[in-house]
């Protein structure tokens, strides 16, 4: 796999960070998905001394939680990720830096070590490898994890529920949540991308399991132009702003693909590599969410 080239350093990088501010939970962990994370780490980590966790990407929430164990515990905590730019802005959003966090630039797939780890962590990191790489990908991450190491994750998976009728029929739905407060109009916008993100699974007709906003995009501009061509008033008036709000969060993705699979099948790649001790979810967001994003510990076989 070749090493992804970045442009723009820093600059562009920090853009990254306030890009991320855009979305609330599951596009990052929420309390319940930390709580779920502590859960199995101090699980994973129970009756062992000096130990050593590596964490795939910068996910600020993930290196607060390692921050809290390395004070209660003796840790060391590396990071992996493709550029350094992205692991210092990313940075710049813990309430906690830990001064004691390795950071090494490599991708998932290709990354080498001189030693091995006790846990291995990454929260929705299994998506954003294609389909060619996965196997390398997960053999790579069982070769380094110590003779009983674990890999804690948050993945992404399919269910029958993520099919929609089309988008608009989406946009209605939460926008009944909204009016009632279910939700606010920035949650709104983050579930609806990940709603049609999944949705896409059911759009994509050479079925190799990528997913994307790209499938559904035409029926999304379509829906624009009736929001602006209508009197947009009451309901409608409220379905613009929540729609507006969903295209400057997710516009900049419209083009990016993920791998993601049944839930079933992806049980059974899982199992060809870990032996799954333990599946949690949080019930920090809808039923339909909260069922497509499991948090795993899985266990070196």
């Amino acid at each position: 796999m070749k090493q992804v080239k970045f442009k723009g350093h820093r600059k562009i990088w920090s853009k990254m960070a306030e890009f991320w501010e855009k979305f609330v939970e599951p596009v990052h962990p929420s309390r319940g998905d930390i709580r779920n994370y502590h859960k199995l780490l101090a699980e994973a980590l129970e009756g062992k001394k000096k130990t050593d966790i590596l964490l795939l990407g910068s996910t600020p929430e993930i290196r607060d939680l390692l921050y809290k164990f390395s004070i209660l515990q003796e840790i060391s905590v590396t990071c992996v990720d493709m550029t350094k730019d992205m692991y210092e802005a990313m940075g710049e959003l813990m309430y906690n830096k830990n001064k004691k966090e390795k950071f090494v630039l490599n991708n998932w797939v290709d990354m080498k070590f001189n030693q091995k780890f006790d846990v291995i962590m990454g929260d929705c990191v299994n998506g954003n490898i294609g389909l060619e790489y996965k196997s390398k990908y997960y053999t790579n991450i069982q070769s380094l994890l110590k003779k009983n190491g674990c890999f804690i994750t948050k993945d992404a998976v399919i269910t029958a529920d993520c099919k929609i009728k089309n988008v608009e029929s989406l946009f209605m739905k939460i926008l009944g949540q909204t009016k009632n407060e279910e939700l606010t109009i920035k949650q709104a916008a983050t579930y609806i991308g990940l709603r049609l993100i999944w949705a896409s699974w059911f759009r994509n007709n050479k079925k190799d399991n990528r997913v994307s906003l790209k499938f559904l995009w035409p029926e999304i501009l379509s829906l624009g132009q009736k929001l602006r061509d209508v009197n947009t008033k009451g309901d409608y008036l409220l379905m613009k702003i929540i729609y507006l709000r969903f295209i400057y969060t997710w516009r900049p993705l419209k083009n990016k693909y993920w791998t993601l699979y049944l839930k079933k099948d992806n049980v059974k790649i899982l199992s060809k590599y870990f032996k799954i001790k333990k599946t949690l979810y949080s019930k920090d967001y809808g039923n339909i969410l909260r069922k497509t994003s499991p948090i795993f510990l899985l266990k070196k076989k």
